[in-house]
């Protein structure tokens, strides 16, 4: 009987670690990236949750193209999270404390404003053709003028 209860109470404490391991890493980080002008969505923007203490990153994911993001399997600490994109200024939330007692954190509808100085006026492109063709013409030129000093006069 001592040996049925003991067997029991093995298996209860196997499962309570089992599920409390299983909670810690389940935790999610969420929200939305929208314009703060516009108010349109901001997809495919990276999403990066980094050690409050190091800045080291622990998580990266993509906002997917309606303007939603999410990191799963977050474990316990304080974190910061940055959220960039090409042409706007970058978001940075500071301490996010993540623990069994916070659950899933939802940081709602975050806005990014557009970058003055990240905002292109004009690209150029070219294929370097030109400037291959007038290295082959300077090369002729020079080649005739050699050619010219070399002959005798007739």
């Amino acid at each position: 009987m001592k040996l049925l209860q003991l067997k029991i109470a093995a298996i209860g404490l196997l499962m309570l670690i089992a599920v409390t391991g299983h909670s810690q890493q389940s935790i999610k980080i969420s929200g939305t990236v929208t314009d703060s002008i516009t108010h349109e969505p901001i997809p495919f923007a990276t999403v990066t949750l980094l050690s409050q203490q190091t800045k080291a990153p622990v998580k990266v994911t993509q906002i997917d193209s309606s303007g939603h993001f999410a990191l799963g399997n977050v474990p316990a600490g304080a974190f910061a999270l940055r959220i960039s994109f090409v042409r706007d200024h970058p978001i940075v939330k500071e301490n996010i404390l993540i623990g069994p007692e916070t659950g899933d954190v939802d940081l709602g509808t975050l806005l990014m404003t557009a970058s003055q100085t990240n905002v292109l006026k004009e690209v150029v492109v070219s294929s370097g053709a030109s400037r291959r063709r007038s290295y082959r013409v300077l090369i002729l030129k020079r080649l005739k003028k050699l050619i010219k000093v070399l002959q005798p006069d007739r």
